[in-house]
């Protein structure tokens, strides 16, 4: 069984997923890694193979933090990422996606029927009582609020992207558009998810 991991954003969200790659690979599992340009080195370092993006996170960020108006804009970034999403997991029995990746692997892994499953450093994504969605207050609220978080965390990260990705998934992948949250639906499906 080859197992993709599709690795996007900071060295802080690569690093744990090569050490992953390493863990499977030692298990026996035929192994790669989807990453973005700027950390092709590093992963290859391990003996892994990778799947390069023409996205450089760095230079991204360097970019978005100055003020020029010929820098590109987040969006251009997400379907450029959207665009090369399919050739990332092609080839693969199955994914494991960072959650940068999840604007683009579930749909892909759909398209192509393989099993898929987030792989998650922070819990932002399952609901508890016990604390907040990470980035929001701890506030006296009790569980109700807590639980809460994680709802208007997911909406805000798909009400920006639901027209994009919609776009992609009927003109590239030739699936119908998604009537409902992707990430809620995710949760709502008990859809298996593998926590650090």
């Amino acid at each position: 069984m080859h197992i993709r991991l599709l690795a996007f954003g900071t060295r802080g969200d690569v690093q744990p997923y090569t050490a992953l790659a390493l863990g499977l690979k030692q298990a026996g599992y035929d192994v790669s890694i989807a990453t973005t340009s700027d950390f092709k080195d590093f992963a290859e370092s391990y003996d892994i193979p990778v799947f390069t993006s023409k996205v450089n996170v760095r230079e991204f960020l360097t970019q978005a933090a100055q003020k020029d108006e010929n820098k590109p804009s987040r969006m251009e970034v997400v379907r450029q990422f959207l665009a090369e999403a399919p050739g990332f997991i092609e080839g693969a029995d199955m994914i494991i996606y960072s959650p940068a990746s999840s604007m683009a692997a579930p749909h892909v892994a759909e398209k192509l029927g393989i099993p898929s499953m987030l792989g998650m450093l922070q819990p932002y994504l399952h609901p508890t009582a016990e604390f907040p969605v990470i980035g929001l207050p701890r506030l006296p609220l009790g569980g109700g609020y807590n639980r809460w978080t994680y709802s208007v965390f997911r909406a805000l990260l798909w009400l920006p992207m639901k027209r994009v990705i919609n776009e992609w998934r009927e003109s590239i992948l030739g699936l119908p558009p998604m009537k409902s949250n992707p990430m809620t639906k995710l949760v709502n499906d008990r859809d298996p998810t593998l926590y650090g």
